[in-house]
């Protein structure tokens, strides 16, 4: 329902007879006259049972006409001497446990010495809440409040372990000197209207769009650092910078609202160490390993791609032409080589490269090597005996294929 926040809206509920529902209930200035104790068991009861069952909205200064129980009008406020906003705050914070989140206190000036107050209490899912006097659990029920059963407490213990908190904001020291606040969503949901309000504000971080404008939406995994300090200057023991941040998002998934504080005191971190986790000292192992095996293996390449051109059709490593010109490099005019089976080459191209001879002349060779049967290279039309002497210095054209 809509939250009363103006003299004009609270007249509305009356003028347009508006009247209590499970989601809506009516009181008394006069509710704070009583003792502390009385007080603190009915905040507890109504606040218990409206954040136990579905939220809603508590108005303190309504009168009700006792016999159509239908809001007849305002009874003039609380008087401020009687109570004030911070008096209704520590009131609440020892009434109920655990603390309400998003919980919502709307003070009315009804007259300078008065207001009217506006409790808004969202269905939560860090419940249950018990009222503190007589240390009961309450719920909404039929425009009343009544005690829960057990198995309704237990309900309520499901629900709040189904529905944990989805960000997390904490203060991270940097590689040991730089100070971040990081934001994260550390649940499984969508983290829909998030907003944050820091105090005192940190001049570093006045900038920082998405703590002073929010977020739309602010998905599962995500995670965002904002530079605010040095650690060197800002974690001393003294004058140590303390702030809170409060923060308020809904869970997209289950509606849930949720407002939370979370508090830092830097002074908190003197004489600490920064010491990385064992699988932060092993990554960086792992990573120095990586990377000195991605170092020797772009050598190895480079090495490889160097000797890639000199390989030639022989299939060996030096091609015999290479070979040759090493020869003639260093002057071993002896250096020679074991013959080759010519029945085992692979294509003409090998007797072109070893006998320097023209395709025609090596595809004579490969013919005869394959298909010969043992007949004498002279019987090869076309071969000249220069050819004939060279070819069998360097094949061996009696030798079979190893498969034969």
């Amino acid at each position: 329902m809509d939250i009363p926040r103006t003299i004009e809206e609270l007249s509305r509920l009356y003028e347009n007879k508006i009247q209590e529902n499970v989601h809506l209930d009516y009181k008394a200035s006069v509710t704070f006259n009583k003792n502390n104790n009385s007080v603190r068991a009915d905040l507890g009861k109504d606040i218990s049972a409206l954040a136990n069952s579905d939220g809603g909205v508590l108005i303190f200064g309504m009168l009700e006409d006792k016999e159509t129980g239908l809001p007849s009008g305002l009874d003039g406020g609380v008087p401020h001497a009687t109570l004030s906003r911070e008096r209704l705050e520590d009131l609440i914070s020892t009434a109920i446990s655990p603390q309400v989140p998003g919980l919502e206190i709307i003070p009315i000036p009804a007259t300078p010495d008065a207001s009217y107050y506006v409790i808004a209490i969202p269905k939560s899912f860090r419940g249950p809440h018990q009222e503190l006097v007589e240390h009961r659990y309450y719920k909404r029920a039929n425009f009343k409040n009544r005690p829960m059963e057990d198995y309704e407490v237990r309900d309520l213990f499901a629900r709040r372990e189904v529905s944990q908190a989805l960000i997390s904001v904490d203060v991270d020291i940097r590689k040991g000197i730089v100070l971040d606040l990081v934001v994260r969503n550390v649940g499984d949901a969508t983290a829909a209207d998030l907003r944050f309000r820091i105090t005192p504000p940190l001049e570093k971080l006045a900038k920082a769009k998405l703590l002073n404008e929010g977020a739309r939406f602010f998905p599962p995994g995500k995670t965002l650092r904002f530079f605010f300090g040095s650690a060197t200057k800002e974690i001393r023991e003294h004058e140590a910078p303390k702030f809170d941040v409060d923060v308020s998002y809904r869970n997209a998934r289950t509606g849930q609202t949720i407002n939370e504080i979370f508090h830092f005191d830097l002074s908190d971190y003197v004489w600490s160490a920064v010491v990385d986790t064992e699988v932060g000292e092993l990554t960086k192992v792992l990573k120095d390993a990586l990377e000195k095996m991605t170092r020797e293996i772009g050598h190895l390449r480079a090495a490889i791609e160097r000797l890639a051109p000199i390989a030639g059709s022989t299939g060996l490593d030096l091609s015999v032409s290479t070979l040759r010109n090493l020869r003639r490099l260093s002057r071993l005019e002896d250096l020679s080589f074991p013959k080759m089976r010519a029945a085992s080459c692979s294509d003409s191209a090998v007797f072109a490269e070893v006998l320097e001879v023209d395709h025609d002349t090596a595809q004579l060779l490969f013919q005869h090597a394959v298909w010969g049967e043992g007949r004498p290279l002279e019987e090869v039309e076309g071969l000249s005996p220069e050819v004939i002497e060279r070819a069998r210095r360097a094949f061996d054209f009696e030798e079979r294929p190893i498969s034969d």
